[in-house]
């Protein structure tokens, strides 16, 4: 059973329709192309109707694979996806089958033009096989340290040139934290700059911490 957690921007619908296809420039079928160009007829873009849910297999978590996956295909007049290739990795081919596996299992309104009349398009859909978010929000309220260690010990083992800055969760977490510093600061514009210049020492500080206590929140570690 796959677990489909689209991105924020996506929640309606679930796809984007995409004019742009530079992750697969080369190799494209007559049909992808015919369906690329389509995009400027479109006045209706294609969304979700139905598809298997989904889960980050405890396999995959216990080995720390998470991350954002895009599939990007054509969603044709029968509603269905052809030609689904990955557009973002997660790294961990075994997350980026499942996306692939619940794009292809997923039927869509087709994408409609001036006239009402269905035309195949190219889409991407977004798919967050990760542990720290789950329907409803709480998946950041309940994850634990242990898990944290693992996700940032094999994320940066796979991106050993990026900085914890690049993680998606790191981006959240700063999220919070600036919404938080800004109502604390109070105009306080040098507070607010050197609070969110600490950030980075504390989330590796979090990490360190986590390693002793996995039984802990990880937000938590990072908000002690």
């Amino acid at each position: 059973m796959f677990a489909v957690i689209a991105g924020a921007a996506l929640l309606a619908a679930g796809v984007v329709a995409e004019g742009e296809t530079s992750a697969v420039a080369t190799g494209q079928s007559q049909t992808w192309t015919e369906a690329d160009a389509n995009k400027p007829k479109m006045k209706v873009a294609p969304s979700f109707v139905e598809g298997p849910r989904a889960e980050l297999p405890e396999s995959e978590k216990a080995l720390g694979h998470h991350g954002p996956v895009v599939v990007q295909g054509i969603i044709g007049i029968d509603g269905k996806m052809s030609e689904a290739r990955i557009k973002l990795t997660s790294n961990a081919p075994v997350l980026d089958q499942i996306a692939l596996a619940a794009a292809n299992a997923s039927t869509f309104t087709p994408a409609k033009d001036a006239n009402g009349a269905p035309l195949p398009v190219v889409i991407s859909m977004p798919f967050d096989l990760v542990a720290y978010k789950a329907p409803g929000g709480m998946g950041i309220l309940q994850y634990k340290c242990a898990q944290f260690v693992r996700d940032m010990d094999w994320w940066k083992s796979v991106n050993p040139d990026k900085s914890f800055k690049d993680h998606e969760l790191y981006k959240m977490e700063i999220g919070f934290e600036m919404l938080s510093l800004i109502q604390r600061a109070r105009g306080d514009q040098e507070a607010l700059r050197q609070s969110i210049a600490g950030f980075e020492t504390r989330w590796n500080a979090a990490i360190d911490f986590c390693r002793k206590k996995p039984n802990v929140l990880q937000r938590d570690a990072i908000y002690r």
